[in-house]
Formats: C-alpha cells, sequence, structure tokens
C-alpha cells in the first residue's frame, strides 16, 4: 500500500505544477494583450489627432503627417502579428498539458493494475507458505512419532539378540564393548548414582546369560527352537529384558544400527520371539 500512495502523491504533484505553469503562461499572456490592447488604443487617438491636425494645418506638414501614419501602420501590423504568434504559441502549449494529463492517467492505470497484480501474487504466495509450513508440521510430527515406535522395537531386538546369543564372534563383542563405554560415558557425565546402577544391571545380566548358556552353540538351539517351549521366556528373563532396554536407549540413539534374522522365530503364546544379530552399519 505504501507504493500506491506514494505513486499518487507523486502524480498529483505533477499535475499540480503543470497547472501552475498553465495558470502563469496565461496571466503572461494576458498581460501583454492588455498592453498591446493599450498601444493600439494610444495609437489610435494619436491617429485621430493627426487627422484633425491635416485638415486644420498647411499641405506641408501634410506629407509629415503622411509618415508618422505609415510608420504607426507598419507598427500596428507588427503588433497584430506579434499577438497571432502568441496565440499560436499559447493553444500549442495547451495541446502539449492536455498531452501530458492523458499520459499521467494512463500511467495512472497502469500502475494501478501492476499494483493490483502484486498484490494478489503477495496473497498467493503467502497462502502457499502457509500450506507448506503445515504440512512440513505435520511430517515432522509424523517422523517423531515413527522414531518413538521404532526405538522400543530397536531395544527388543538387541536384548533378545544378548539373551539368545550371548557367545558372539569377536568383532560383535567389540561393538558391544564400544557402546557399553559409550553408555558409561553418557551416564557417567548425567547423574553417578544412576551409571552404577546400570553397571550394575548389566553385569549381573551377563552373568545369567552365560550361565544359562553355556554350552550351547548357535548350532545346538535349532532343536530348541522347533519345540514350542515357554521355558526360555521365564519371568527371570523378562525381567532382564525390561531392565536392559532402559539402558539400552542411549546407545540405538547415537548409532544407525541394521539386524538380521539369523535363527526362525520362537512361536509363544504370549509374544513372538525372533533371534536376531546386531551390527553397527559400515561406510
Amino acid at each position: 500500500m505504501s507504493d500506491t500512495e506514494y505513486l499518487s502523491t507523486n502524480l498529483i504533484q505533477r499535475l499540480q505544477c503543470a497547472e501552475k505553469s498553465i495558470k502563469f503562461l496565461q496571466h503572461e499572456h494576458a498581460s501583454t494583450l492588455a498592453d498591446l490592447h493599450k498601444e493600439l488604443a494610444k495609437w489610435q487617438q494619436k491617429y485621430s489627432d493627426l487627422t484633425t491636425q491635416l485638415t486644420f494645418n498647411n499641405p506641408a506638414d501634410n506629407n509629415k503627417l503622411q509618415e508618422i501614419i505609415k510608420q504607426l501602420k507598419n507598427d500596428l501590423y507588427q503588433s497584430r502579428n506579434k499577438i497571432e504568434n502568441l496565440n499560436k504559441i499559447l493553444e500549442e502549449k495547451e495541446k502539449m498539458v492536455n498531452d501530458y494529463k492523458n499520459r499521467l492517467k494512463l500511467s495512472e492505470q497502469k500502475y494501478a493494475l501492476e499494483l493490483h497484480k502484486q498484490h494478489d501474487k503477495q496473497q498467493n504466495l503467502k497462502y502457499e507458505i502457509k500450506q507448506r509450513s503445515s504440512s512440513i508440521t505435520h511430517l515432522t510430527k509424523q517422523l517423531f512419532h515413527e522414531k518413538q515406535q521404532q526405538q522400543p522395537n530397536v531395544c527388543n531386538h538387541i536384548c533378545l539378540g544378548h539373551i539368545i546369543l550371548p557367545n558372539k564372534p569377536r568383532r560383535f563383542k567389540n561393538l558391544d564393548e564400544q557402546r557399553q563405554q559409550q553408555q558409561y560415558l553418557s551416564s557417567d557425565s548425567r547423574s553417578s548414582k544412576r551409571s552404577s546402577s546400570v553397571n550394575n544391571r548389566i553385569s549381573t545380566e551377563q552373568n545369567r546369560t552365560k550361565v544359562l548358556s553355556l554350552g550351547r552353540r548357535p548350532s545346538r538351539l535349532q532343536p530348541l527352537l522347533s519345540n514350542n517351549n515357554e521355558q526360555l521366556v521365564s519371568k527371570s528373563h523378562r525381567q532382564l529384558l525390561n531392565n536392559h532396554i532402559d539402558s539400552n536407549k542411549i546407545v540405538s540413539s547415537q548409532s544407525t544400527v541394521k539386524f538380521s534374522t539369523i535363527l526362525p522365530p520362537i512361536n509363544n503364546k504370549k509374544m513372538p520371539l525372533k533371534a536376531t544379530l546386531s551390527c553397527e552399519s559400515e561406510a
């Protein structure tokens, strides 16, 4: 709206200047015409006076008077020519003023249309920006909910991998040790009490899993998986799972983890179990 106000004020100022110039020219021409008419009246009076003198004076003086009359006639003719020229100039200037007025009107209409188009474009862009912002917020909310839903599943897979396959290769043991070190550092920075409790839980959990799976290899777990036996998922194992989920949430948020199934699922009445092997994604 500021652009429209600026254009309107600029056009108004131009019109005022043009009107003032026209009035000034008209005033000057009127004054010149009045002076010329006065001069004509004076010369007419002189002419009448001279004619009276000619009638009463001698013929010798008539020649002089005739010369004076000729000069006066020439002056009148020149003054009339000047008046005609000035009138022509006035007409031309009036035409120029009218042309300027028409151009100003056309320019005002063009600027008004352009401003209207720009205003419409701005409104459309604002509407598009609002729609995009709303869609972005909706997508971010969906991503946040999906991440929240994926985190507990990742933690459950990690816990089941630790319980079912405690005897891992050296590579995966090193990865687990690195994760545990990261977990210890983060927990120590937050609070010393929580770090001690988490370490105690992890140590007891590892000892229990070692006792349960001593002398068992992954090849010997096949007959156990074929039998639908609920003794593998006992109350103690579930407590370990629930305790271990809290400790592995920190590690799952820091590193990207891939899972691959290595054993067929255990069909349990309460919850289906699947043996997974956790490994970090290599670049």
